[in-house]
């Protein structure tokens, strides 16, 4: 699947807890890529002037023309309420976690103004200061649509209180059965699929992440049935660096073995609910190599004319 050019660091530039600014999530641990910090008096003009080379599988960079500010992240702390196994910043290990300088990013908001802001962590929900801070970002510049990733293991009073402030809540999920999930992450699946029923019936932007390991692959499918019950959500099937969990050796057919049956398993599931995606108003999201693992393939979804489904 070819790349596309983009002005990354204006599309989706990440700050983390640090107050540092990478051009996007995916470099956020790689001291290289930093543009530099929120305090910074000339942050402005070195986020005009960045430039470098650079590529994933979906983009490459491009350096900024006169574009604005596209969707921010903030990364307000790693305080969190999970364990999950595959945490890629390592939050459950971690007994104390540095806060970012909210008056900082708030003066570095004020300055770019984005469409929109994902607010992310570790947990935000479990983080009163980051709450108070969004309140206050919310009440400056009500014009910004901001959003909420998160594992969305909550009570009833939080389902209540976060559609206050948020647009957008996107929670993920690993797992889809209680077993599973809470092997996974040591949080309850019922609570979970509770707060997302609550917060889709307050009106929210709902969006459902499954991300992809060796436990829960088989559970992609279950997964589906489960999102595409909620009208209009924006449906992601994602993978955790499957690879570095498979190790087996050459000679150990295992894994060719399963990847296929839970392909069968989940081109079932996708079939099955093909007429919801029109009458729902659901649109399900492939990462390039979710869908290389899935064998979901262009071909297939034009032959099937699912117009809703995606690699991207």
């Amino acid at each position: 699947m070819p790349v596309r050019e983009m002005v990354c660091h204006y599309v989706r530039p990440f700050i983390d807890r640090y107050g540092d600014i990478y051009p996007c999530c995916f470099k956020n641990r790689d001291r290289r890529y930093v543009i530099g910090n929120v305090g910074e008096d000339d942050i402005v003009a070195k986020m005009e002037n960045y430039d470098l080379t650079c590529c994933c599988d979906m983009y490459a960079f491009r350096k900024r023309c006169d574009e604005g500010m596209a969707q921010l992240h903030v990364q307000t702390s790693l305080a969190c309420n999970g364990k999950c196994a595959v945490c890629y910043v390592n939050a459950p290990l971690r007994k104390q976690s540095v806060e970012v300088d909210f008056d900082k990013v708030f003066a570095f908001i004020e300055r770019l103004h984005p469409v929109v802001i994902q607010f992310e962590g570790g947990e935000i929900p479990v983080q009163k200061r980051s709450l108070r801070f969004i309140e206050r970002v919310h009440a400056a510049f009500p014009d910004i649509h901001l959003k909420l990733l998160t594992n969305g293991c909550y009570p009833q009073d939080m389902a209540e209180i976060l559609p206050s402030l948020f647009k957008s809540i996107d929670v993920s999920f690993m797992g889809a059965t209680p077993r599973t999930y809470y092997v996974e992450t040591c949080l309850d699946l019922e609570t979970t699929k509770h707060f997302v029923r609550l917060v889709h019936a307050r009106g929210v932007d709902l969006g459902l992440r499954f991300i992809c390991t060796p436990l829960t692959l088989p559970e992609a499918g279950e997964f589906l049935h489960f999102a595409m019950d909620f009208a209009k959500a924006n449906i992601w099937i994602s993978e955790c660096n499957l690879g570095a969990f498979i190790c087996t050796p050459p000679d150990i057919p295992y894994w060719k073995q399963i990847i296929p049956r839970c392909q069968v398993l989940f081109r079932e599931a996708l079939l099955k609910r093909r007429p919801d995606f029109t009458a729902k108003a659901c649109n399900l999201w492939f990462t390039p190599m979710a869908a290389g693992l899935l064998n979901i393939t262009p071909k297939l979804l034009d032959m099937f004319k699912l117009t809703n489904v995606h690699i991207r």
